[in-house]
């Protein structure tokens, strides 16, 4: 605590955290001002490190800073990266071996539901949330950028209830 870096152990801005269905813990790491580092972190269920893997750049495997969030696809093992500083969606597979990335401006969040559609909030402009398919696709989307009802400024976060309601958090709406 109060201390940050780049080991095993230790962070400098984590802004998401994914577990999979064994207890494997994912761990996202990179966030503006400064962003810190830019990778993702496996622990295994007992909190034991596992590995990291991603550097700053604009290839695949690498992020733009700003590693915002993760998720993990609880049957196929994928972990999703939202890669906002280079405005996509990377596609890894349990042990960070890169698979897939899909255009997403301003990815703030990202979940993965049980019937394996992807469920992303992009930010910014586009201000909206996409569904998606696992292998990328877009099948839809809804809202718009704004302070109306409805519309999105700055969304950062989202869930879904038992009862299928779904709760959005706006930093400045």
């Amino acid at each position: 605590a109060g201390q940050k870096g780049a080991g095993n152990d230790v962070f400098d801005r984590p802004t998401g955290i994914a577990f999979a269905t064994n207890g494997d813990i994912f761990i996202s790491e990179g966030h503006a001002p400064d962003f810190g580092n830019s990778r993702i972190v496996k622990f295994d269920k007992n909190g034991n490190y596992v590995k990291a893997w991603g550097s700053e750049g604009k290839d695949p495997g690498q992020f733009g800073g700003i590693v915002h969030c993760v998720a993990v696809d609880a049957k196929a093992r994928r972990v999703y990266a939202c890669d906002s500083g280079n405005q996509r969606i990377q596609v890894f597979d349990d042990n960070g071996t890169f698979l897939n990335q899909w255009a997403v401006p301003n990815a703030s969040h990202i979940i993965v539901t049980q019937d394996q559609s992807v469920w992303v909030i992009s930010t910014g402009m586009a201000g909206r949330i996409e569904k998606h398919d696992r292998e990328g696709k877009l099948l839809t989307y809804w809202g718009t950028p704004g302070t109306l009802p409805g519309g999105f400024n700055n969304a950062h976060d989202f869930s879904v209830d038992s009862d299928g309601n779904l709760y959005i958090v706006q930093a400045q709406n």
